[in-house]
């Protein structure tokens, strides 16, 4: 039977953020209330040694409050880039805050990257273990109109990670959360990714984009 176990504490450089890790004996989990960074993901080679499986800044809690590349964190408001910062709801046009040169990259400024989320509650039994979080961006956040209370629930089964997410507002809004996630699956990350494979049993269509990463209008393309 496999032993699942929740484990907390904090780091004060990472501005006093809880770090919670999830584990057993097929995958160990490490995130911070601080920008929902992953900070290890490592599961278990042919000799059961542990080893990461995601790019992070091995600790080095400088980078990550200075991080430009989006590592293994939460995304949001909105994942991707939102054209020179602009956008009309309900009628109302927003300007919201610009990082991507003139083009909203990822929430903004002071995106979900960098908000430090709450480890609101723990669980584990035999079959699981899992940590959730939580956080509210205000009304005006960024740009973005009402308020928005979001929830993610970090789960391990068995060698499997899932993340739920959960979101409500109180004014009509747009909203595109993701986690940004690097993998690199060789253990010690001394080779590139190009002889991985990725599947994508549920990945029907993609969006194209123009150069500067703005997504064309029209319907995406199909990829099956």
């Amino acid at each position: 039977m496999e032993c699942y176990s929740v484990d907390c504490n904090s780091v004060v450089d990472l501005e006093n953020s809880q770090i919670v890790t999830l584990s057993n004996d097929k995958i160990r989990v490490t995130i911070a209330e601080y920008g929902l960074y992953i900070l290890s993901l490592e599961t278990p080679d042919r000799d059961g040694k542990f080893s990461a499986v995601n790019l992070n800044y091995d600790h080095d809690w400088t980078k990550y409050l200075h991080d430009t590349l989006y590592l293994c964190c939460g995304v949001g408001r909105y994942a991707n880039r939102i054209l020179n910062g602009r956008m009309t709801v309900d009628g109302k046009e927003y300007q919201l805050t610009v990082n991507d040169g003139d083009h909203c990259l990822h929430g903004g400024i002071d995106g979900f990257n960098k908000k430090v989320w709450k480890h609101t509650d723990s669980y584990r039994d035999e079959k699981s273990a899992s940590a959730t979080f939580a956080m509210r961006s205000e009304d005006g956040d960024q740009g973005f109109p009402g308020n928005l209370d979001v929830t993610v629930v970090f789960t391990i089964t068995g060698s499997k990670l899932t993340m739920e997410y959960y979101a409500t507002t109180d004014a009509t809004t747009v909203i595109n959360l993701t986690h940004h996630t690097y993998f690199n699956l060789n253990n010690d990350h001394s080779q590139t990714i190009r002889d991985h494979e990725l599947c994508l049993p549920n990945g029907h269509q993609f969006v194209k984009v123009e150069n500067n990463g703005i997504p064309i209008a029209g319907a995406p393309s199909d990829v099956k």
